[in-house]
């Protein structure tokens, strides 16, 4: 079994978001990587209270979070580094 773990996609205008989360898709699933998407979270980090919904090829809607945890580093929509070191505070 192939799968793909710990990536990211990013942007910086909402189609294109879409478009590449929908291209990444697309290049995993031709190389036979599943991708679970019941587990793919989106994180959307902006000075804005705006919101994006990326959906996947059959149209349901990703998993908006207000932290990701990636690659060991805690990511927040709200920016800065405040997320990340009371993470790795705890994890010490």
């Amino acid at each position: 079994m192939l799968y793909a773990d710990d990536l990211i996609v990013a942007d910086k205008e909402d189609a294109g978001i879409q478009t590449r989360f929908t291209d990444w898709y697309r290049a995993l699933e031709s190389k036979g990587l599943k991708i679970n998407i019941n587990k793919t979270e989106t994180v959307v980090c902006t000075k804005t209270n705006k919101t994006l919904k990326v959906r996947d090829r059959t149209g349901n809607l990703l998993k908006e979070m207000e932290t990701l945890k990636y690659l060991g580093s805690v990511m927040s929509a709200k920016g800065g580094c405040e997320y990340n070191d009371k993470n790795r505070i705890k994890a010490a």
